[in-house]
């Protein structure tokens, strides 16, 4: 089976796969972005995922329910 994975499958390993690696990966406001994006550019590289397409955060909604632009 080498499908590829969607959308939740690949967060649901990329978040398995951080929370099993002997270094901490730390996330949140006051913390460096580049780490995790680093991170995340070696996960999708390793399962062959696709590059955001342009205007991708346009389309997505933040669990408060707060969208992050205007989808067109």
């Amino acid at each position: 089976m080498n499908e590829k994975l969607t959308a939740s499958e690949a967060i649901f390993g990329f978040i398995g796969w951080l929370t099993t690696r002997d270094s901490i990966t730390k996330m949140g406001a006051s913390e460096d972005c580049a780490p995790i994006c680093d991170r995340i550019k070696e996960f999708c590289k390793e399962n062959n995922l696709d590059e955001p397409r342009e205007g991708w955060h346009n389309n997505l909604i933040h669990p408060s329910g707060e969208c992050s632009g205007i989808a067109q």
